[in-house]
């Protein structure tokens, strides 16, 4: 029930609404009554004249960056936390780079994550450079989810370990789901991605791992239920893998070619929208031009909007130990953490031949056409869209005073377009122009005009080509004949006619 009430010493009185005997004071967003006893509410059903709505700001897009610009030893970045840095491994900071040398030490490993998450849509960018891609090196950049930290482990063989975490909320149904092992501390266990062997209980979980000692304990990190990652392995500085994964399932990684990673590096960009997931590259560089090339992409196993995903960097040596260490220098890494809105447009109008949609170009653009194109033109022309010469060549103007021969002249010597041409015949008696797809003089006796033109006597003649010209494909020449037919020799008297010609 809505009424009038004060305030203090306010005289004034205040608009109030009661529900379940509190006093809410009634805000009137618009519309509504003047007294106050008549609740205020956002929309009417008879709407009120010149009714504006709310005003609305669009949020702005978070971004996210760290560029490690400290000097010194150990991961200096406000915005990470370094989870691991294993036997032989060393951390430092220099030049603006984030540097770690990964050892000769088998099962080592390096692990850093973001200390904040994104969720939904988001961009991740990062730059990447290693010293040299040997056997038994695997460098992973991921958006990953956090399932536990420092967890304890017990490690029943080589091939099965059971981690604790309580209250993890899997069952028996998630069987078969894989998910990311790393921070081993307290054992020479292998980190990786391992599948979920069984759920014993509601606070363990048993994974089948591979190469791990026959017994022991140590805590882990459990990471990438859910996951969109780079890897870089093998002996190819131009090759890595992308893969992702949504609730422990993945299409298996992808095999991409890269930019190469040896110094400077790449600059490797993972765009996510919620439904698609894209990977490119591009050289560090500055260029003119937007430089990034497309590699892979994926239209399932993608994370879910709700999933939390923070920025993992991770590393580490195979169960055989490097022949040498390779030390990976990370310029930078940020994430564009975007809204994921559709944008619809109402009242767009049924499209068809008679309602074809515009399209303007502000600036000079370079347009490529595959298939088929219908061109109408308007109140202003569109020009020529006949296919241009593919070879240089020149353009501009041709003239022919007949002489007394046949004429056999040379407009264009390559690949050309008539744009216009105008025959004039000055004698009392009818001669034939002919045209020639050739790069050179024609042959009477041996070459077929494409085309044969009677010109009239004391008359002019427009020869048509088309708004866009007429295109040929070796070259444009032509011949003046008293006869017909193509072999026809009779010559023209000097001064018998004129031919005046335009090609590009």
């Amino acid at each position: 029930m809505a009424y009038n009430t004060t305030t203090g010493a306010n005289v004034n009185p205040v608009a109030v609404d009661r529900i379940s005997g509190a006093d809410y004071q009634a805000t009137k967003v618009f519309d509504g009554g003047a007294d106050g006893l008549t609740p205020a509410r956002v929309r009417d059903t008879t709407p009120m004249t010149n009714d504006g709505g709310l005003v609305t700001r669009q949020a702005p897009i978070k971004i996210w960056s760290t560029s490690f610009a400290s000097v010194g030893s150990g991961l200096q970045a406000p915005e990470m936390t370094q989870r691991a840095a294993g036997t032989g491994v060393t951390v430092s900071q220099a030049s603006s780079a984030l540097l770690v040398a990964m050892g000769t030490s088998a099962r080592q490993e390096f692990l850093a994550r973001s200390l904040i998450s994104f969720a939904g849509a988001a961009i991740f960018r990062y730059r990447i450079a290693l010293s040299q891609r040997i056997a038994n090196n695997n460098f992973m950049a991921m958006l990953a989810d956090r399932v536990g930290e420092s967890l304890s482990a017990t490690i029943n063989s080589a091939t099965s370990v059971t981690v604790t975490r309580v209250g993890h909320g899997l069952t028996s149904a998630n069987v078969g789901q894989f998910m990311n092992i790393g921070a081993i501390v307290g054992a020479t266990g292998v980190p990786g991605r391992y599948a979920i062997a069984a759920v014993p209980t509601a606070d363990t979980i048993d994974f089948t791992v591979a190469g791990w000692p026959a017994s022991g304990s140590a805590t882990v990190d459990l990471f990438g239920h859910n996951f969109v990652r780079v890897v870089y392995s093998g002996t190819g500085a131009t090759s890595a893998t992308a893969d992702a994964q949504r609730f422990g399932w993945a299409s298996g990684d992808t095999t991409i070619t890269t930019t190469s990673t040896a110094s400077a590096g790449h600059v490797m960009q993972i765009q996510i929208d919620g439904r698609n997931v894209y990977w490119g590259d591009f050289p560090p560089a500055s260029t003119t031009t937007p430089p990034i090339t497309a590699r892979a992409s994926r239209f399932e196993n993608i994370p879910d909007d709700s999933a939390e995903l923070f920025v993992y960097l991770w590393a580490f040596n195979g169960t055989t130990a490097p022949a040498s260490s390779t030390t990976m220098t990370l310029g930078f890494l940020s994430v564009e953490d975007l809204t994921n809105n559709g944008v619809y447009i109402a009242g767009v109008r049924q499209l068809g031949t008679a309602s074809a949609i515009p399209v303007a170009f502000p600036s000079a653009q370079s347009v490529t056409v595959s298939g088929s194109v219908s061109l109408t033109a308007g109140t202003t022309a569109v020009g020529s869209f006949a296919p241009l010469p593919t070879t240089a060549g020149g353009s501009g103007g041709f003239r022919r005073i007949a002489t007394a021969d046949n004429n056999l002249a040379s407009i264009k010597t390559s690949v050309g377009i008539l744009t216009s041409c105008v025959v004039q015949n000055l004698s009392a008696t009818t001669f034939f122009f002919k045209l020639y797809n050739k790069n050179s003089a024609p042959n009477l006796a041996t070459d077929t005009p494409v085309h044969t033109y009677a010109v009239q006597p004391n008359s002019s003649l427009p020869i048509d080509v088309g708004p866009a010209g007429e295109r040929f494909a070796l070259g444009i020449a032509i011949a003046l004949s008293r006869d017909l037919a193509d072999t026809g020799t009779t010559a023209l008297a000097a001064n018998d006619g004129i031919v005046n010609a335009t090609f590009i």
